[in-house]
């Protein structure tokens, strides 16, 4: 299963004697780019390990197939940035506004928009279901702001007939940066971005979430 659905389709085009440190590397990377956890990225890590040994010369054996501890990269997008992303209707702003991932918005139709209520439901699919916080009856309908929605065309069809966003990982973690900040609860935020572990939650966006503790709050107060 991890060879046909993640290693193949990345190495298909590579002869073992052009797997090079920096196509491991782009290789993680690229899984990274695509919502996986660093646990997921350490049996995909180890799986092509193995392959790489057992098929190819000794030379590859000084390759690091280790990961990151720090896999994600914490950026989050400055106020200049956002706004550039906002003005136009783009594949980033699906993904800032909604926090889905890459694959999601490749599978959406217009069909799944309700013009009405203004919202969209983001379906769960074969293609989906692989990732770490992602289970196979995971569907869930999400609210559309408005600086996006007004940009939607109605039309019919896929919403994007490909998908090309590079910077996913600043996106997602301003998108949660920006939810925390507008008080929205951290287990709607996991639940609206698709995740069904908490844990992997906070393990993930640790650094975007709130560490003020110091509030003098007194929940027994008027009872």
């Amino acid at each position: 299963m991890i060879l046909r659905l993640h290693i193949i389709p990345f190495f298909k085009n590579y002869k073992f004697s052009e797997i090079t440190q920096n196509v491991v590397f782009s290789f993680q990377n690229k899984k990274i780019s695509e919502g996986y956890s660093r646990k997921y990225l350490i049996i995909y890590s180890k799986e092509l390990e193995i392959i790489i040994k057992k098929y190819s010369d000794k030379n590859k054996f000084n390759l690091n197939f280790s990961t990151p501890q720090k896999y994600k990269k914490h950026k989050i997008l400055t106020k200049d940035e956002i706004n550039k992303i906002t003005e136009k209707y783009s594949q980033q702003l699906w993904i800032l506004c909604l926090g889905i991932t890459p694959m999601e918005l490749y599978n959406l139709d217009f069909s799944d928009i309700n013009y009405d209520e203004q919202t969209v439901l983001i379906r769960s699919s074969k293609y989906t279901i692989y990732n770490h916080h992602h289970k196979e009856n995971l569907d869930r309908i999400l609210y559309i702001p408005d600086i996006l929605f007004n940009k939607i065309p109605k039309q019919k069809g896929r919403v994007f007939l490909k998908v090309n966003v590079p910077n996913y990982d600043t996106l997602i973690n301003t998108h949660v940066y920006l939810s925390v900040k507008h008080n929205i609860p951290l287990n709607v935020i996991c639940k609206n971005i698709g995740y069904t572990c908490f844990d992997d939650f906070l393990n993930r966006f640790d650094f975007a979430l709130s560490h003020d503790y110091t509030h003098k709050i007194d929940i027994l107060d008027g009872i």
